[in-house]
């Protein structure tokens, strides 16, 4: 979730249309056997900055 949306994150397109810049704060909600892993790696990634 974010900006008030909420989407699948699946689908990549659907994420994309969230457009989430850098300070956008996210919610991530995720259930199954590798949940804690998949929270962490998200979490990585919404983290890493642009190097550019």
């Amino acid at each position: 979730m974010a900006n008030g949306r909420s989407v699948n994150a699946k689908d990549v397109m659907s994420v994309i249309s969230l457009r989430a810049r850098a300070g956008t704060l996210v919610r991530i909600l995720a259930a199954g056997p590798d949940e804690l892993m998949a929270l962490q790696a998200l979490s990585d990634i919404l983290r890493t900055q642009d190097p550019s």
